[in-house]
């Protein structure tokens, strides 16, 4: 009797055991420390910056620029932001048929480099560069941030060139 006792005792162990929480095989968090690399730089709208008749709202692939731009997240919340080039879109207007085009201009002699902070709460990524606090997300080797109205692009529409601020999610990808 006794051994059964001690059978019974120990497959309850086990089972109870087997059945409780396992908080260490909770869903991965994903860090953001480390390097990152400009993705995409999306608009709110489509344009055809580069005139090839394909619109699309991503600023590296219509422009061809700011394709080295580096975030680097350092382990004690400090790091740094990478810039090879700047981006300068104008826009001209025939004044005696109204056919528009953008000019791009990638100007590379303007690299710099910006010193960021950052803080991490479970997906949320929050960065502090040049005194302005960003908030996005990490999921796995993709970071995006969403800023409302802060690429202003040229547009014509018929008659004037008006400027319309446009929102911009920026999308960092691990390197």
């Amino acid at each position: 009797m006794k051994r059964i006792q001690l059978i019974l005792i120990v497959t309850m162990t086990f089972v109870l055991n087997a059945c409780q929480s396992d908080d260490n095989n909770s869903e991965p968090m994903h860090t953001a420390e480390g390097i990152w690399r400009m993705q995409s730089l999306e608009l709110g709208s489509v344009y055809d910056f580069n005139g090839d008749g394909i619109a699309s709202n991503n600023l590296i692939s219509e422009t061809n620029c700011l394709q080295n731009e580096v975030y680097t997240f350092n382990n004690n919340g400090n790091g740094m932001y990478n810039s090879s080039e700047t981006l300068d879109i104008e826009l001209t207007v025939d004044s005696n048929s109204n056919e528009t085009e953008y000019i791009i201009d990638c100007l590379n002699d303007d690299s710099f480099s910006e010193p960021l902070t950052w803080s991490q709460q479970g997906n949320l990524v929050t960065l502090i560069i040049d005194g302005e606090q960003l908030t996005g997300t990490i999921n796995g080797d993709i970071m995006t941030f969403v800023f409302d109205q802060v690429y202003v692009v040229e547009v014509f529409d018929g008659t004037a060139i008006e400027e319309v601020e446009e929102s911009v999610t920026l999308v960092l990808n691990r390197e």
